[in-house]
């Protein structure tokens, strides 16, 4: 963690050139770097809502997706949108630097992400498009509405199968646990970060033996990193960091941000109760 902030921060002092804004609003994206899992597929989710949302494109994706060209552009922007709490110190510096105004948090949920465009909105002075917004949020809610009575009932009847625990990077974390457990009411079970700097009364720092210990023995829903579900020998579909056991070489799978990342974690958490209910 500290060493992806140095990086970020450096590679925002040394590189960007001194440049004007764009004519048109541009964009740029700090902090989606190959340590957190489905970065690839995250960032693209939030690409598409900027288009659709605002039709802007970004000048830099910082570190996953960018070039010495694009960082030595990003002064340019008129928004810097920063998706882990580690790259808040490029983004000052950017600020201080060229004014550039920047929204730290990651879009989780639908009425997360709806909440997350309407801040862009009110930093860029510029609303969303109204069909666009209403598209999305008509077509995920729909989805939500058919499957959320029997995953109440199910968390009412059997709360321990259903309560949710999350092992991650802290801000993914806490978006999780105000998604899950804020948006659809399911069951709070262990929630923990990777870092002891990042730990907070919501989402503590869990060492190993903490975290081990949780992992055997928690019950219902459990999403943790790759290396933990499949030594607590569980289901490697909720898998929601790194360490992994896999290649990963596909870039457009489903994301966990934004409008297609709350279904993606609506459908896996509706089918893992599923499964429990069935067991």
């Amino acid at each position: 963690s500290v060493g992806m902030q140095e990086a970020l921060l450096l590679l925002a002092k040394t590189l960007p050139k001194d440049v004007s804004r764009t004519a048109q609003p541009t964009f740029n994206i700090i902090g989606s770097c190959a340590d957190l899992f489905r970065f690839q597929a995250d960032a693209r989710e939030i690409l598409r809502i900027m288009q659709g949302a605002f039709g802007i494109k970004p000048l830099c994706v910082m570190t996953s997706d960018t070039s010495v060209s694009a960082i030595e552009g990003m002064g340019a922007a008129h928004i810097n949108l920063v998706i882990r709490r580690e790259g808040e110190s490029a983004a000052l510096c950017l600020h201080e630097r060229f004014g550039t105004p920047y929204l730290l948090g990651r879009p989780y949920g639908i009425e997360g992400t709806e909440r997350w465009i309407q801040r862009v909105s009110e930093m860029l002075g510029t609303k969303a498009d109204p069909a666009f917004l209403n598209s999305e949020l008509k077509e995920a809610r729909s989805i939500l509405s058919s499957v959320k009575p029997r995953l109440t009932l199910f968390a009412q009847m059997h709360p321990e199968d259903v309560c949710l625990s999350v092992g991650a990077h802290a801000d993914v974390a806490k978006g999780l646990l105000e998604y899950g457990c804020g948006e659809l009411s399911l069951p709070k079970g262990a929630f923990w970060c990777d870092c002891p700097s990042m730990g907070s009364e919501d989402v503590p720092f869990f060492d190993e033996e903490k975290w081990s210990e949780t992992v055997s023995s928690q019950k219902g829903i459990l999403m943790a990193s790759g290396e933990a579900l499949d030594w607590a020998n569980r289901d490697m579909s909720l898998q929601i960091s790194n360490p992994d056991t896999l290649r990963r070489l596909n870039p457009y799978v489903s994301p966990f941000t934004g409008f297609r990342g709350a279904l993606h974690l609506l459908e896996l958490w509706v089918n893992s109760a599923l499964a429990q209910d069935g067991d």
